[in-house]
């Protein structure tokens, strides 16, 4: 039996804060608070995992809006390094005698990954300057 996944995001928990970017006024209204009566609260720690990438992507959203390119950059660096630092790897232990396909693949994944995330990174960049046209 399969069972069933929840795909759908909690994003609704950052109306308030996505609303403010577009210029909504956020106000406070008191409500009269009753105590649970049955059942218990499911808020804890473990919903911390759920709501990190809905925080990733509103803190992109919010601080990488006008500039894309370093949102992608950022990523690709790190995926850059790591694939020289695999192809060193990988020249230094064939350069032993060692015959391995797992580093130079995983260099050539890595840096190609680098290579997408620029270019996700330039073509972001040209839809902004098209949307501020």
């Amino acid at each position: 039996m399969i069972k069933s996944v929840r795909l759908y995001s909690d994003m609704h928990r950052f109306i308030p804060a996505v609303s403010t970017l577009a210029g909504a006024r956020i106000a406070e209204i008191v409500v009269n608070h009753r105590p649970r009566k049955y059942g218990k609260a499911k808020y804890g720690l473990s919903r911390v995992w759920k709501a990190l990438p809905d925080i990733i992507t509103i803190k992109m959203l919010i601080h990488f809006n006008e500039r894309p390119m370093l949102w992608f950059a950022f990523f690709a660096f790190i995926f850059g390094l790591t694939g020289f630092g695999l192809g060193i790897a990988s020249i230094y232990l064939f350069l032993q005698g060692t015959q391995s396909i797992v580093y130079p693949a995983a260099s050539f994944l890595f840096l190609a990954l680098f290579g997408s995330l620029l270019s996700w990174g330039l073509l972001a960049e040209f839809f902004v300057k098209i949307e501020k046209r």
